[in-house]
C-alpha cells in the first residue's frame, strides 16, 4: 500500500487526524451524558489532545534518540520546492509512542479538570472509549505508513510494505540479485492487530457504559485491557526503533508462533510498563468490586 493518500496526502497524518477527529466526538458525546457544559467539552477536548501530540513524541524522541538521530533527513516537497527536514521532525513517517500520548492526554485531562473543577472520574469514563476508538484509527495510519511493523509472517502471511514506507527503509538493506526489492518480505501486520483489539475493546465499553456501577470503572477496565493486548502484540513486533528493557528470547515460544527464535518475546519497554499499569488497574478493579453503586452526577458541571 502507498503511504500517501491520492499520491499527496500522507495517509499517517491524515489517519491521525481523523483518530483525533473521533476520538473528540465520541469523548463529547460522553461528556454530554455526564452533565459537562459544552464549553468545558471544548477545553478538554483541546488539553487532551495537546497533551496526546506532545506526549507521544516526546517519549518517541527520549526512547529513540540515538538510533533515529542516525536516519537520513526527509525531503518535503511543499509547493515544488524540496526541503530537508530531519527525521526526528518527519512525524508523518510515524514516530509516536502511544503510552507516551497516554501520559499526555491524562497530563491535560488532569490540568484542565482541576482548573474548571470537573468530576474526574465521570470525565475518565468519558474519555476511555474516546482513547480506544481514536487508538484503531490512529494504528491504521501506522499501517499505511508502515510503521510498526511485525517480524515476517510464516508462509508468506502478512503485508508487503513498498520503497517510502518505514518498513521497506529499515528491512531492505542490501539490493537482492544486483536490484533492489520491489516490496519488503510479507509481516505480520501489528499495526492492525492492535487495532482491532482496540475496536474490540471501545464494542466492550460501550457495552459497559450503561451498566456501570461507579465512576472510573469504564476507564480502569479499559486500562486493565489494553496492557494485555499490547503485551501480546509486542511479541510480534519487528521494527526496531521501539525500546526494550531486556531483550529475552524464548525459543519455544518463538517456535509455536512461528517467529525467528532469536526473536526477543520479552521485555520491551511497552510490556514492561503494561505489565505494571494492568496490574495496578486490576487490583483497584477488584477492591472497588464492593463499592456502592453510584454514578450520579449533576445535572450540568464546569
Amino acid at each position: 500500500m502507498s503511504p500517501f493518500l491520492f499520491d499527496v496526502l500522507p495517509a499517517y497524518g491524515a489517519l491521525v487526524a481523523t483518530a483525533f477527529v473521533v476520538g473528540i466526538l465520541v469523548g463529547m458525546k460522553n461528556a454530554r451524558k455526564v452533565g459537562i457544559s459544552f464549553e468545558s467539552q471544548l477545553d478538554v477536548a483541546f488539553w487532551i489532545v495537546f497533551g496526546a501530540l506532545l506526549g507521544a513524541r516526546v517519549l518517541f524522541i527520549v526512547v529513540n534518540l540515538r538510533t533515529y538521530l542516525e536516519l537520513p533527513p526527509e525531503t518535503l516537497t511543499i509547493f515544488g520546492k524540496a526541503i530537508e527536514i530531519p527525521a526526528v521532525l518527519a512525524f508523518w513517517r510515524g514516530g509516536l509512542v502511544f503510552y507516551g500520548g497516554v501520559i499526555g492526554a491524562v497530563t491535560g485531562a488532569v490540568v484542565i479538570a482541576v482548573r474548571r473543577k470537573l468530576p474526574a472520574l465521570a470525565l475518565a469514563d468519558c474519555v476511555a472509549p474516546a482513547l480506544a476508538i481514536a487508538h484503531a484509527f490512529g494504528r491504521l495510519g501506522c499501517f499505511f505508513a508502515g510503521c510498526c511493523y511485525g517480524h515476517p509472517g510464516a508462509g508468506g502471511f502478512g503485508a508487503a510494505f513498498p520503497p517510502g514506507s518505514l518498513a521497506y527503509m529499515e528491512t531492505i538493506t542490501a539490493p537482492v540479485d544486483g536490484r533492489l526489492p520491489d516490496t519488503t518480505p510479507h509481516l505480520h501486520p501489528t499495526q492492525l492487530y492492535d487495532g482491532g483489539g482496540e475496536l474490540l475493546i471501545f464494542g466492550l465499553l460501550v457495552f459497559l457504559w450503561p451498566r456501570k456501577r461507579y465512576h472510573g470503572q469504564i476507564a480502569l477496565t479499559w486500562v486493565a485491557l489494553y496492557p494485555v493486548l499490547r503485551f501480546v502484540v509486542e511479541i510480534f513486533r519487528g521494527d526496531m526503533l521501539r525500546g526494550f528493557v531486556a531483550r529475552i528470547p524464548i525459543p519455544p515460544v518463538a517456535d509455536l508462533l512461528a517467529l525467528p527464535e532469536s526473536q526477543p518475546i520479552l521485555l520491551s519497554t511497552s510490556q514492561l510498563v503494561g505489565l505494571l499499569i494492568a496490574l495496578a488497574a486490576a487490583v483497584t478493579l477488584l477492591l472497588l468490586r464492593r463499592k456502592p453503586a453510584d454514578t450520579s452526577t449533576p445535572a450540568s458541571v464546569g
